[in-house]
């Protein structure tokens, strides 16, 4: 889903536009792909991709972005930042939004850790990159993301959709 992790938060944005930061809810929805900097670092494709570290960490986990949502808050708040409650939650519902749309890999993720490190998911898509990226189906649906978030996105800047 990486053209999803864009599209996805537009998408929101558009429907909910006096209620979200753009910015913030597309920094949040990024901010799990951090995880992914030691196979990075080391680079070389990974053997078996299922068992490597991104996607395995704390910052694929919901409950991660729920306990980080207050200290988002009181730091802008602190700097009075304009809109910082608003900021914070945009924040957190991107990283959760990322962590759900990658439940659909065949890898899943870590949806109650730290009550459970089981991985939940539904398998639709390869976990694999570049199968992912190959796969006929992949592009079908982030294509069709794409077309709704600019959609979405232009009937919004038309005026002829206000939001929620």
């Amino acid at each position: 889903m990486m053209i999803a992790h864009a599209t996805i938060p537009l998408i929101l944005y558009g429907l909910f536009p006096n209620h979200i930061s753009l910015l913030a809810l597309l920094l949040g929805s990024g901010a799990p792909n951090f995880d992914v900097l030691p196979t990075l670092l080391r680079k070389k494709t990974p053997k078996n991709a299922l068992t490597e570290f991104h996607a395995a960490s704390v910052l694929h986990t919901p409950f991660f972005y729920l306990i980080l949502l207050p200290f988002v808050y009181l730091l802008l708040d602190y700097f009075t930042v304009a809109s910082s409650l608003t900021i914070a939650i945009s924040f957190s519902i991107g990283g959760i939004l990322h962590i759900l749309m990658e439940c659909f890999d065949e890898k899943g993720r870590l949806l109650l850790y730290p009550f459970s490190k089981k991985f939940y998911g539904i398998p639709v898509f390869p976990y694999d990159f570049w199968t992912y990226l190959t796969s006929k189906k992949t592009l079908a649906i982030e294509g069709l993301f794409f077309v709704i978030a600019c959609a979405v996105l232009a009937l919004r800047w038309a005026g002829l959709y206000a939001g929620f």
